[in-house]
């Protein structure tokens, strides 16, 4: 009949040649699965290799931590590319400020490490100095002294803008007329610090002048000079 060999009780087996070609197909089968292990495997360990690399480069603008005490209590993070530590070491150029007396409400005594009552600062080297602390914030932190800081994180600090050396009269503390705030922080705060006067201008008359007649326009800038570092630690008004 037409489905007779549908009922055939021995169909036909499979002959060698096929048995071979199965089991050279799954052979194939479980050596390419072994390849693409073997491959992930690698692709993994390369991949965690590469990770470790970039974790423990150094980083290409790492930072650096200031940390200020009482009063302030503050940490500031700042660039180690712009405040390299072979120029600007943590202690010796930016020492945290002190804090006299049993108030609180003071906070603008430098310390005096490494601060020297070296002679006059040049008007030219002034003037570049009131630039420089009139920029962003990063550049006014890198000319001033860590007493002045908490001023400038707050946006605060006094900005000068194009103060021409001929505007400037530079005298030392004790000529100033501050010796008495000076001195809330020491004799040797007044020693060694110096008062930059910013008179007003442009005028064809000396600034000495000007300051006399209009002192409420002069500003006053207060300079130290840390191992051979010029910063302001403070400005009135």
């Amino acid at each position: 009949m037409k489905f007779q060999h549908l009922l055939d009780p021995d169909p036909p087996r499979p002959t060698d040649e096929t048995r071979h070609a199965v089991v050279s197909r799954a052979g194939r089968l479980r050596r390419q699965r072994k390849f693409a292990r073997a491959v992930s495997a690698i692709a993994c360990s390369l991949a965690v290799v590469l990770t470790l690399v970039l974790l423990l480069q150094p980083s290409s603008s790492p930072s650096r931590l200031f940390k200020l005490g009482p009063p302030y209590r503050i940490s500031v993070t700042l660039s180690a590319k712009t405040f390299p530590l072979s120029t600007y070491p943590d202690a010796p150029i930016y020492p945290p400020p002190v804090l006299v007396g049993a108030s609180d409400d003071w906070s603008g005594c430098p310390a005096l490490l490494g601060v020297v009552a070296s002679v006059r600062p040049q008007a030219q080297l002034v003037a570049r100095l009131l630039d420089q602390l009139g920029r962003d914030k990063l550049s006014a932190l890198k000319a001033s002294d860590p007493s002045y800081w908490p001023i400038i994180l707050e946006g605060n600090w006094a900005r000068f803008q194009d103060v021409s050396p001929g505007r400037l009269l530079i005298m030392s503390a004790a000529q100033s007329g501050y010796v008495s705030l000076l001195g809330r922080c020491s004799p040797a705060t007044v020693r060694d610090t110096w008062v930059a006067k910013t008179c007003p201008g442009p005028s064809l008359k000396p600034a000495s002048e000007t300051c006399s007649r209009d002192p409420a326009l002069a500003g006053q800038v207060f300079l130290i000079d840390r191992h051979g570092h010029w910063l302001v630690d403070f400005t009135y008004p």
